[in-house]
């Protein structure tokens, strides 16, 4: 699992530093998001991204939230953005996973879908659906895992989240 949070870490700083290139050698989108917004101000004001409740991660070392739900519950996008990787992510734990890209070096990480309804490159709005709750590579069953990152820092996710 440390291994693949690792891996993790790198692919999404990555586009950092290869910011105008089309693609990197493992195939990861790197186009930046011209029209960068990013989520600058909404700290506490993001919905979860899935219908469910935030319960324990799987590792400590666990920089987001996992949010049971339901199989197959729709997976929305926070807010508008580009979708920077939608396929299953080559490490232990994350499974079928979409990285969407807010602008302004912000980042949302989606993990364990069941389904992916979007691809690399396209364009997604706030509350599109993006793809559908799983537990591919969970060990806690049906969940998403959720982050949101800026740069090639990971936010403390759950203080960026609406209160019910």
């Amino acid at each position: 699992m440390e291994v693949s949070i690792g891996r993790l870490e790198r692919l999404i700083a990555e586009p950092k530093s290869n910011q105008g290139k089309s693609s990197s050698k493992d195939g990861y989108n790197t186009i930046p998001y011209l029209d960068a917004k990013g989520l600058d101000g909404q700290a506490g004001r993001l919905p979860l991204p899935a219908p469910g409740s935030i319960i324990e991660n799987q590792a400590p070392s666990m920089k987001g939230v996992t949010i049971k739900a339901e199989y197959g519950d729709d997976i929305k996008c926070v807010d508008d953005g580009i979708v920077d990787y939608a396929r299953w992510f080559d490490g232990v734990g994350y499974g079928n996973m979409i990285i969407v890209n807010h602008g302004n070096g912000y980042r949302t990480l989606y993990a364990h879908a069941s389904k992916i309804n979007v691809r690399e490159g396209q364009k997604v709005n706030k509350d599109q659906k993006i793809g559908e709750v799983g537990d591919t590579g969970s060990l806690n069953g049906t969940s998403l895992y959720f982050e949101i990152w800026k740069g090639s820092e990971a936010l403390p996710t759950r203080r960026w989240l609406r209160n019910k």
